[in-house]
């Protein structure tokens, strides 16, 4: 004899969409740790690649002591370029120092990262401005020495 509850006993035990309620419940978790761990990658190697770049241009300014602001932003850029970061955000400030009587270039760079996910984020997560700095000093030399 089937009692009343057989139909709501074996709908229970049914397993056939099982595998699929399981996958929204932990391939949604899986996809967004996923995007979440290529786009803190994506951050990383943007803010070490700014950071070269703004290196790059400080040791070039060193060395040609008479290059205008221009040449010394292209080097970054083009830097920038070569690692397959945009350069299009990036912004330069170059001043001229001296301390204890030795003259420095400082070169400071300013990179605005625009996040691939800006739909999901936060508004104050979709844009993080990158500040960088770079100190070196400057020799004159001089050919009459020796």
């Amino acid at each position: 004899m089937m009692s009343v509850f057989s139909p709501i006993k074996s709908w229970i035990r049914a397993e056939h969409a099982s595998t699929s309620v399981e996958f929204a419940m932990v391939g949604t978790g899986f996809i967004f740790l996923m995007i979440g761990i290529l786009e803190f990658g994506r951050f990383a190697w943007t803010s070490n690649v700014i950071d070269y770049a703004v290196d790059e241009a400080a040791r070039y300014a060193m060395i040609h002591q008479d290059a205008p602001g221009y040449e010394i932003e292209d080097i970054a850029k083009n830097t920038l370029d070569a690692f397959f970061v945009p350069s299009s955000s990036l912004s330069l400030d170059i001043a001229y120092t001296t301390a204890s009587n030795v003259d420095f270039i400082e070169i400071s760079g300013g990179y605005r990262f625009e996040t691939m996910t800006r739909t999901i984020l936060p508004e104050s997560l979709r844009d993080i401005n990158l500040n960088v700095n770079s100190r070196r000093p400057i020799y004159i030399y001089d050919e009459n020495e020796e």
